[in-house]
């Protein structure tokens, strides 16, 4: 950020100077100029304005004076008593909350910055949508986004508040985990664009309904800017129910982002005839290397639609479409040329532990250890199944279970289970006591497909159960895969973050480069390189 006065923020804040310079009568706050604003002493710039936050295990007030020796010219604070224990010689400004003054400060900043907002929620997809959409302008323009996972509300705030004036763009994503959330992301975001991925069935415990997930998430529309976009996965059920009877203000245009030989006319038809702007992937040809696809420009109704080019994805897994049509959405909302918006796409890579696919003397591992959901399961399924057959080798899955699913937890496991055995793993690897649902749903699909009423009880669960092996650990999960490792598998790595699946893919890989003596000839492992063809190159 640039250079502001001490009395412009103060302002911003409408809240009143306490620990004024003495014996400087002319002290005026409009000389002191604040370069950046902090949260974090370990980080802080000289001339920043310092804001103690206060968590759980932690409050920001205990470090006031550490703030002021590092270089702070200026605190906030909602305690007096801090200020004078610490003896502080800066001067602070008094507000009742600084979680709320922080907020405040960010949602103004936001308003002085030229460049346009892109915000994205969902329940899935919304870092690898956030990461489309850098890849489609970034070749183009100035963009800056969201950095790692910090999407809620002192994340977001922190993000725009690092965010350069001089940008064309900022792309940020608004996480939410229960209700009553959105609206302190959105009035701070303040969106030119809305982008909603889709909507799952995570969090559900704390939501209770996934309609009431679904109106959580899109009150992220009600705060886009005059004349901005809402951008909506029209594929998804969820985000289609809540258009058809959704009011949209008279000032805020509506896109679709779909897969198909053909638009869905009837949802369309169905949105209280407002002008709709869809933008279709179709004729799409995956690969292990990625998706090409055909992108059609749908306006005013027109069915047919005008086709404006294909696509290559250096990416594998078709769930990645979706997340590219959002990132061409966004270029075309902004005025890119198609052609430049669709090469961009290839600079994508997948941040951290979503979808990280590593190539190891000839085994691949698919780190997908970040987070889960029953839809993020699905595809990595998908993509794992089609990753195999390119490789001749098998699927082979070591999955910790999903949180915060409440009085669904035991369903939700049991379909993930079915699902999972049509792709027909040769070994799967189960951590903690929910994955046992979804044990029970993997052989109730077995017997069904084995034609279980032929065999007795013992034989079926016995037969089920030699590809099925339970865990309450990673480290002894990781060394029990390790063994059974060939030329040519896939390992598929999934879990909610608190199972620490992480640890089984850095572990297997580190064997894979050290230990492994499935193939004669040693080579490194590979993050996949995008760029090149015969290496492979993805929420929650």
């Amino acid at each position: 950020m640039k250079k502001y006065s001490l009395e412009t923020l103060r302002s911003v804040l409408a809240a009143p100077f306490i620990n004024l310079p003495e014996g400087k009568s002319d002290w005026c706050p409009r000389d002191i100029l604040i370069n950046a604003i902090s949260t974090d002493t370990r980080d802080l710039k000289p001339g920043s304005l310092f804001v103690p936050l206060i968590g759980e295990r932690f409050d920001g007030h205990d470090y006031l004076a550490t703030a002021e020796a590092r270089g702070a010219v200026a605190v906030l604070s909602q305690y007096s008593e801090a200020v004078k224990k610490q003896q502080l010689t800066v001067p602070v400004i008094l507000v009742d909350d600084t979680l709320n003054g922080y907020r405040r400060l960010a949602a103004w900043y936001r308003n002085q910055l030229a460049g346009q907002v892109i915000a994205v929620s969902g329940s899935v997809g919304k870092t690898s949508t956030r990461d489309m959409i850098v890849a489609a302008l970034g070749r183009m323009l100035k963009v800056e986004h969201t950095r790692a996972n910090l999407n809620n509300e002192i994340g977001l705030s922190g993000t725009i508040l690092a965010t350069s004036e001089e940008s064309d763009a900022l792309v940020v994503e608004a996480g939410i985990d229960g209700p009553n959330q959105m609206n302190r992301l959105a009035e701070v975001a303040q969106p030119n664009i809305a982008v909603l991925t889709m909507i799952g069935r995570t969090h559900i415990a704390q939501f209770k309904t996934v309609e009431g997930i679904t109106e959580e998430k899109c009150k992220l529309m009600n705060f886009v800017k005059t004349g901005g976009w809402a951008l909506l996965n029209g594929d998804d059920p969820q985000l289609c129910r809540f258009l058809t009877t959704w009011e949209k203000s008279n000032d805020l245009h509506l896109g679709l982002v779909c897969l198909g030989d053909t638009i869905d006319q009837s949802l369309v038809g169905s949105l209280h005839d407002c002008s709709v702007t869809v933008l279709r992937g179709a004729a799409l040809d995956q690969t292990a290397v990625g998706t090409t696809f055909d992108v059609y420009l749908h306006q005013d109704g027109d069915q047919k639609g005008k086709k404006l080019g294909r696509v290559r994805l250096t990416t594998p897994g078709v769930h990645h479409v979706c997340n590219a049509l959002f990132g061409l959405f966004c270029g075309h909302i902004l005025g890119l040329d198609f052609a430049d918006t669709a090469a961009g796409l290839m600079d994508y890579k997948a941040t951290g532990s979503r979808q990280r696919i590593v190539k190891s003397n000839s085994v691949t591992v698919v780190d997908d250890s970040y987070n889960a959901s029953e839809e993020s399961m699905s595809a990595g399924f998908n993509l794992v199944s089609t990753l195999a057959e390119n490789t001749g080798g098998r699927f082979i899955a070591a999955l910790g279970g999903i949180n915060e699913l409440g009085d669904y937890s035991a369903e939700i496991h049991y379909r993930i289970g079915t699902e999972l055995y049509a792709h027909h793993p040769a070994a799967i690897f189960l951590l903690g006591d929910a994955t046992a649902e979804l044990a029970a749903g993997y052989r109730a699909a077995a017997a069904r497909a084995e034609g279980g009423n032929q065999l007795n009880e013992d034989d079926q669960h016995s037969k089920q159960s030699e590809s099925l092996q339970f865990f309450t650990d990673v480290h002894a999960l990781s060394e029990a895969i390790k063994p059974i490792l060939k030329p040519g598998d896939v390992l598929f790595v999934k879990g909610s973050h608190s199972f620490g699946m992480e640890f089984i893919s850095e572990d297997v890989i580190s064997f894979l480069n050290t230990d492994f003596a499935g193939v004669d000839n040693f080579s490194k492992n590979e993050d996949v390189d995008p760029i090149s063809a015969h290496r492979i190159e993805q929420e929650h």
